[in-house]
């Protein structure tokens, strides 16, 4: 956690303003209040008032085909039986821990 942060030079000096300001490691001058965030340069495009009110229209939308396989794949996969160890080392030591 010494190390200076380095981003680099091809990155918006307003982005790369707001990221040293949000990564700041002293939490007294660490950029954490919301009002300012959204006051910063780097969001100088924004409508908030419409951003919360979905009145804009995002840059991407990702097709909902994809999202919709996604999500029956992780299902199907969360519906598989877990296989634990049967021998664990140091399990007598643990025994409230495994159930």
């Amino acid at each position: 956690m010494t190390a200076e942060l380095e981003i680099p030079p091809e990155v918006d000096p307003n982005a790369a303003d707001l990221i040293r300001k949000l990564l700041d490691r002293n939490p007294e001058t660490r950029l954490q209040d919301p009002a300012q965030i959204k006051a910063h340069p780097w969001f100088a495009d924004i409508d908030w008032e419409a951003l919360y009110n979905r009145q804009i229209t995002p840059p991407y939308k990702p097709p909902v085909v994809r999202i919709l396989a996604i999500r029956l794949s992780l299902t199907k996969h969360l519906e598989l039986p877990v296989n634990r160890p049967t021998r664990l080392p140091f399990r007598s030591l643990m025994k409230d821990f495994w159930v």
